[in-house]
């Protein structure tokens, strides 16, 4: 269960569901909300309100050179949140770590998307 109350507005529902389709850092995050009707105006706050809430982990690239860089995945209730109470959760791997091999992908695919939705904002 969530360790804390806040309440979801919107732009936090919107920012889970595209979680679901892939993890992303605090700097596609930010990107991805300037593409929402309320951009978020502190990405960090806004992380780690989601975090303590339950809804989100994080977890570091370890494939990344510069520095700590850390990703965004939903959590079990962020998920639950989303996709509504009685939906069945996915496998565990769903909400573990990616795995070493699969980060790099990972992370470009999340820039593409990400790239993608900006582009289709700007038209």
């Amino acid at each position: 269960m969530a360790s804390k109350s806040i309440t979801i507005q919107s732009r936090d529902r919107t920012l889970l569901t595209d979680l679901l389709q892939t993890p992303l850092d605090a700097e596609q995050i930010r990107r991805l909300s300037q593409t929402y009707c309320n951009p978020f105006n502190d990405v960090e706050l806004v992380r780690r309100r989601l975090r303590d809430a339950g809804f989100v982990v994080d977890h570091t690239y370890q494939t990344e050179s510069a520095g700590q860089l850390k990703y965004y995945k939903l959590a079990r209730e962020g998920y639950r949140l989303v996709c509504g109470q009685d939906k069945a959760l996915p496998s565990q791997r769903y909400f573990n770590p990616v795995s070493p091999s699969l980060q790099r992908h990972t992370r470009r695919l999340a820039d593409f998307l990400v790239k993608t939705r900006e582009a289709g904002e700007t038209t």
